[in-house]
């Protein structure tokens, strides 16, 4: 296992990084980082969009084809002409500068991306991207040989180094291989392996697969939208929590992490790997089965407690006891999860009985209650019901989150306000619309900083409101 001292030439001198018995290798701030800091920027080892994003994103800049607006945006998006490379028929671009600024890496991987395809769909137990990754590792540490025909050598050291950074250890590395059919997964790697005629070792390709499957970040768009997964090494150190004071966002490719709450030094730097807006239940179950860890941070600990700040997300109203409670909720959330393989009026139906069901017994701040709203909300927009159904439901959701201790830094809620800030623009409640873009801004400029796109968006329509109040007046 690397030392922390090989770590830090991934760091500014505002972080360091430390070992310890509890939390093993993590990022500690060195000195003071105020709440709404741009801590660090981080380049990716390896990249790569989700298959059915590629059309859509150029695979370099990860600029979109689409410019993706928010809901009652009246601007209509903007369009790029994204060309494919007429080679392997595998990857776009947005024009010839992003194709030349790849060419270095994509050169090697230009023939074994369709032979990597290939071996995906062959696979039982590997999903599609898993392969694409760990191919696109493979070939960037890749050499010609004489007759300049396309091979994998062994890994070289510098990249052997880069990697041995990365967890799992050998005894975690384990038991992700017993976790999963072990047949399965070296028979998917051995096909890949002869496809790319790579002399990497087999024990070699299965501890880099087990490596990319603990230690990738999921990178995302404009929207905060999943599009794809990186590697990127130094933000591989960073821990879980789910009450995290760090919070990543992307500019492109780039990752950049901004602090949420104010950090002291000595702090240790915590991201969350899962959505905030779970129950202790959901959250445990989603980190065991992605991340193989249980956690233990002072949210998990305290939110069942009474006394906990965070157990408003669990509120009843009137003489109920808590296992009626849990029936009520884990009934209401199986339900939810089963609405979406539903039509959008059925989901509608269902919901709307849920929340007549629930109106009476669980609390306006319940978890459950806000799923079920924001569930109507988006069901709603897409079907382009009347705004004043709409807005109902966009009230309620805002109006549970108003209760969540975390909500100044959590990028759901900034965008939420946002949403709930244009609806009232489009129906002329200008007043409103003001107040809710101003909360808005100040959520979206600490969670994904004054300059985002989704901030400036932001701003501009809070401008606009302010022009048409000063017409009325």
């Amino acid at each position: 296992m690397a030392e922390p001292a090989e770590w830090q030439r991934f760091f500014p001198p505002a972080v360091e990084v430390k070992k310890t018995e509890k939390f093993g290798r993590g990022i500690y701030a060195s000195q003071k980082i105020l709440r709404g800091t741009e801590i660090l920027r981080s380049e990716p080892f390896v990249c790569v969009l989700d298959t059915d994003e590629r059309e859509n994103y150029c695979n370099f800049c990860l600029k979109a084809k689409t410019e993706k607006l928010k809901p009652f945006e009246a601007v209509p998006p903007r369009d790029l002409d994204l060309k494919k490379c007429s080679q392997c028929k595998f990857v776009w671009y947005c024009g010839k500068e992003c194709q030349k600024n790849d060419w270095h890496l994509h050169k090697d991987e230009c023939k074994m991306l369709a032979k990597a395809d290939t071996v995906c769909l062959q696979s039982q137990i590997l999903v599609h991207m898993d392969h694409i990754m760990l191919a696109r590792l493979l070939i960037r540490m890749q050499k010609k040989n004489e007759e300049k025909v396309t091979q994998i050598q062994p890994l070289p050291d510098t990249a052997k180094f880069e990697m041995d950074l990365l967890y799992p250890n050998r005894s975690t590395l384990t038991e992700c291989i017993e976790r999963d059919d072990a047949t399965l997964v070296t028979q998917a790697l051995e096909q890949l392996q002869k496809q790319m005629e790579t002399h990497t070792k087999p024990e070699e390709l299965s501890e880099l697969f087990y490596k990319l499957k603990v230690n990738v970040h999921g990178v995302l768009n404009d929207l905060c939208e999943h599009i794809g997964f990186g590697i990127y090494t130094g933000p591989s150190l960073l821990n879980h929590s789910c009450d995290p004071n760090c919070y990543r966002v992307y500019d492109g490719r780039t990752f950049i992490l901004r602090a949420v709450k104010t950090i002291q030094p000595g702090e240790q730097l915590f991201i969350s790997y899962i959505s905030m807006l779970t129950t202790y239940k959901q959250r445990q179950a989603k980190l065991w089965e992605t991340y193989h860890f249980r956690c233990h941070c002072h949210r998990c600990v305290s939110e069942c407690q009474k006394s906990s700040p965070y157990h408003i997300m669990y509120a009843a109203i009137g003489d109920i006891s808590d296992e009626e409670k849990e029936a009520i909720m884990e009934e209401g959330f199986s339900t939810i999860e089963e609405v979406d393989r539903m039509g959008h009026r059925q989901i509608v139906t269902v919901c709307q009985q849920l929340a007549e069901k629930y109106k009476d017994v669980l609390h306006p701040a319940n978890i459950l209650t806000l799923k079920v709203f924001n569930k109507l909300r988006r069901v709603f927009t897409e079907l382009q019901e009347e705004d004043s159904k709409i807005l109902e439901a966009m009230k309620m959701v805002v109006g549970s989150y108003k209760y969540y201790p975390f909500k100044l830094e959590d990028y759901d809620y900034g965008i939420q306000l946002l949403d709930l800030g244009s609806l009232q623009m489009l129906m002329e409640r200008f007043d409103q619309s003001r107040k809710t873009f101003t909360e808005s801004i100040e959520v979206l400029s600490v969670v994904v900083g004054p300059h985002h796109p989704l901030t400036v968006l932001a701003r501009k329509s809070q401008d606009i409101v302010a022009r048409k109040l000063h017409l009325r007046h």
